[in-house]
C-alpha cells in the first residue's frame, strides 16, 4: 500500500515551536483512514509529542476531531497542509486522509527541531503507518 508525505513549516510568530509539522496521508483501503487519533484503540507510533492530527484532504462542513466548524469558503477545498505544505512522495489525492505530528510542544525550538529532523521524523512515521497495513494483508 502506498502512502505519501508532506511535511508543513510553521509560521507562527510567537512563541516556541520547532521549524513544522509531518503529516503521512493514506488512502480509503488503509485501515487507518477515517480513524480519529482520539479513539481508545488509535495506535501509539511512538512519533514526536505523539500523532495530533487526523483529518480528511478535503475540509468537510466541521473538522473531524474537534467538531469546529470550517468556514463556508474553505468547505470542499483541500485542507490547508496540502496547500501550503512541501509533499515528499508528489501529489496527493482528495480522497485521502492525513495523520500528522506537530513541533510546537513546550521545549520544542527550531534548534532542536530543524526541518531536516522534521522530514526524519515524518519518514519514520510513514514506516510505522506502513507497517500497520502490512500486518492486516
Amino acid at each position: 500500500m502506498k502512502t505519501k508525505k508532506l511535511i508543513l513549516k510553521n509560521t507562527f510568530s510567537t512563541g516556541n515551536h520547532g521549524w513544522g509539522n509531518g503529516y503521512v496521508a493514506v488512502p480509503p483501503e488503509h485501515p487507518l483512514y477515517g480513524k480519529s487519533y482520539t479513539d481508545e484503540d488509535y495506535p501509539d507510533f511512538n512519533v514526536h509529542g505523539g500523532i495530533t492530527f487526523t483529518e480528511p484532504v478535503i475540509y468537510n462542513e466541521i473538522t473531524f476531531v474537534s467538531k469546529t466548524k470550517i468556514r463556508e469558503k474553505y468547505i470542499g477545498k483541500r485542507a490547508y497542509q496540502l496547500q501550503y505544505g512541501i509533499s515528499l512522495d508528489g501529489e496527493i489525492p482528495d480522497n485521502w486522509w492525513l495523520i500528522g505530528f506537530d513541533t510546537c510542544h513546550s521545549n520544542d525550538t527550531n534548534l532542536n527541531w530543524p526541518k531536516e529532523r522534521v522530514i526524519n521524523e515524518t519518514n519514520y512515521l510513514q514506516k510505522r503507518i506502513n507497517n500497520l497495513f502490512n500486518k492486516n494483508e
